[in-house]
């Protein structure tokens, strides 16, 4: 299922980052619940307890003032909150986490 991060429900995208929802395309899930979803082509969701407007209004402060070619920070689309746990969806931006580097020299170049 693709959903349209700009005409999709709040309800629709609850219920598509659902951890019920085996169609769901998932990017990277963490003990606690948090969870990244792919919705489309061009967007992903943040989804679970302690994803927060704070957080979103920070990322979109950086991806204004960041070069793109030095960094590449998502850009926010949309934030919301149900009960606690946050949405915060965003651009899709390919490429490899941070995460999965392994050499020591690439890390201690960030």
């Amino acid at each position: 299922m693709v959903l349209n991060w700009n005409t999709a429900t709040e309800d629709e995208i609850i219920q598509h980052c659902s951890r019920s929802n085996p169609g769901r395309n998932i990017i990277s899930e963490f003990e606690g619940g948090l969870s990244v979803i792919r919705i489309s082509e061009n967007a992903v969701v943040k989804c679970g307890m302690g994803v927060t407007k704070f957080e979103a209004n920070n990322q979109q402060r950086a991806h204004a003032i960041l070069d793109p070619e030095i960094i590449r920070i998502p850009q926010v689309y949309r934030f919301f909150a149900n009960g606690l746990d946050g949405y915060l969806i965003m651009e899709y931006v390919n490429g490899q986490p941070i995460s999965s580097i392994k050499d020591p020299d690439i890390l201690a170049g960030l």
